[in-house]
């Protein structure tokens, strides 16, 4: 192997486990956090939360209608905000509307962690000069699953979180409703990798039958 092509491969090999056990540590910081969180809140002490919101009526299309000064602007007929989200930060005692939120950020990162170990075990199998395995091929279609996992249940599962925990936090002065986001890059992404896992596998199964020739 070249020697640049094997310094790129330690370079990215390097950020690879520099992003898995930092990452490594925040989930188990978040995990003793869920652990230990019903304790601390326990004497009444409050805590954060934040969760993704829309500004408007609807799910997939808000808006919301603005009064407009027609005396200032008579040309100006109507006024609609459109797809207005953003994250809402609230300061509860309530554990569980902690809980959630956090669960939910364990299990995302859960995955990226999963995701970053089968791309170091890649460059494991590309630094020893055989990367065209079956292996590697099984490894982008775990890659694959799990990213369409994130980009098509991802979205439902934090609507339902959203909506869950706004039915519990009135606000009076502003509307908000739980978004569903389409996640259409990351589910692109994952059909990538399927299709790039079924390529590896062909690859893999013509190298053993013309091993087997020979």
């Amino acid at each position: 192997m070249p020697g640049r092509a094997l310094q790129w491969i330690t370079a990215t090999r390097l950020l690879l486990d520099v992003m898995f056990y930092f990452g490594l540590v925040g989930a188990a910081g978040i995990a003793i956090w869920l652990a230990l969180s019903p304790l601390v809140m326990r004497d009444g002490r409050p805590g954060n939360a934040t969760l993704p919101v829309a500004v408007g009526e609807g799910v997939l299309y808000p808006t919301v209608d603005l009064a407009v000064d027609r005396a200032a602007a008579p040309e100006v007929t109507q006024a609609v905000l459109v797809g207005a989200r953003g994250e809402l930060r609230i300061e509860t005692t309530d554990w569980s509307l902690q809980f959630l939120p956090n669960l939910g950020m364990l299990l995302a990162l859960g995955i990226v962690l999963a995701i970053v170990n089968l791309l170091r075990r890649m460059l494991r199998t590309v630094r020893a000069g055989d990367p065209f395995t079956e292996v590697n091929g099984r490894r982008l279609r775990a890659m694959g699953l799990l990213l369409l996992a994130v980009g098509v249940i991802g979205p439902l599962l934090e609507y339902l979180l959203a909506r869950a925990m706004l039915a519990r936090i009135p606000v009076a002065d502003l509307t908000l409703v739980a978004p569903l986001d389409a996640q259409t890059e990351v589910v692109l992404a994952g059909l990538l990798l399927l299709v790039l896992s079924a390529v590896f596998a062909r690859g893999a199964e013509l190298e053993r039958d013309r091993s087997l020739t020979i």
